[in-house]
């Protein structure tokens, strides 16, 4: 049951870097920055993002399934 819930978790973590993945740098990085608003994340960055989430979601989804 905690590994499901835990999967569930990682996947909707996923689905959120898919759909904005500034937000989600904010979120994690952007913290360290003292004016986030003037650094922003790069389109490699965000490409590099989006692809991992991407696999990490796949991966989850499919774990999930087999369960």
């Amino acid at each position: 049951m905690i590994l499901v819930l835990l999967l569930l978790v990682i996947a909707a973590m996923a689905v959120w870097t898919l759909v904005s993945p500034e937000s989600t740098w904010r979120a994690s990085q952007g913290w360290m920055v003292r004016n986030r608003s003037t650094v922003e994340l790069s389109t490699a960055g965000r490409l590099a993002g989006r692809v991992v989430a991407g696999f990490v979601l796949v991966v989850a989804v499919i774990t999930l399934v087999s369960l």
